[in-house]
């Protein structure tokens, strides 16, 4: 019965002694959880309307790190606005403080505008023209366009294969003005608008400043492109 009494508080004490070690050591689960809490709540604030998948890379479970009394704290570290590769530090703030990089694979599946056909060089964009496509923002052309609204109207810089992805650097504003296009020439002087008749240059597009005749005073002038056949002096 002694040797029975014994070996059972030997037991005892042996279990003991391993709920206190294991009772001293971080669960790396709560980890894991904050990390991936985070990065949800970041990119639903990015995109809410967008297909969000977050993969989180465990930490290696013989990391002995010390339980945290406090609040675990993630921050910034690694985070792209397209997904991908992307870290997180969580902080222990407590009587023993640490902190722990966690990095995770982040997935946003967006629409992003491709064209719906062959387009050449030089050709004005309809709605017809575009396509939105689901495709993992980190696999997108930089310069990518999510809406079609950005595109329809404007003019391809070069030629576009059917489904492939729109970039801004792709388009250019379309040409509003011809050379010896008659135009109206603008000017705001002293809060009134001067209006004169012009003859065009050269070729415009939006924004561009161009050479224009002034037929009334036949003066050349340069001006910029507001509209199709309407051009503003700077004053």
């Amino acid at each position: 019965m002694t040797c029975l009494r014994t070996l059972t508080f030997g037991v005892l004490a042996v279990l003991s002694q391993v709920c206190v070690a294991t009772e001293q050591w971080q669960a790396l689960e709560p980890v894991s959880r904050t990390a991936q809490d985070y990065l949800t709540a970041y990119y639903q604030g990015l995109y809410p309307a967008y297909n969000l998948s977050i993969r989180v890379n465990q930490p290696d479970d013989r990391l002995k790190l010390r339980r945290c009394d406090k609040e675990l704290t993630p921050s910034h570290s690694s985070l792209s606005p397209a997904g991908g590769q992307s870290t997180v530090r969580v902080s222990c703030n407590g009587a023993h403080p640490w902190n722990l990089y966690v990095s995770a694979d982040v997935t946003i599946r967006a629409p992003v505008v491709h064209a719906s056909t062959s387009l050449p060089k030089g050709e004005q964009l309809t709605d017809a023209d575009l396509v939105l496509i689901e495709v993992p923002l980190d696999q997108a052309p930089r310069g990518f366009l999510l809406l079609k609204e950005e595109a329809i109207g404007m003019e391809t810089r070069r030629s576009l294969r059917p489904q492939q992805a729109l970039r801004a650097r792709d388009l250019i504003e379309p040409m509003l003005i011809q050379r010896g296009d008659r135009v109206v020439v603008a000017a705001n002087i002293g809060g009134l608008t001067v209006i004169a008749p012009g003859t065009a240059l050269s070729n415009g597009r939006l924004g561009q400043q161009i050479p224009i005749e002034n037929l009334r005073s036949e003066r050349k002038i340069r001006a910029k492109v507001v509209a199709e056949g309407r051009v503003e002096v700077p004053m």
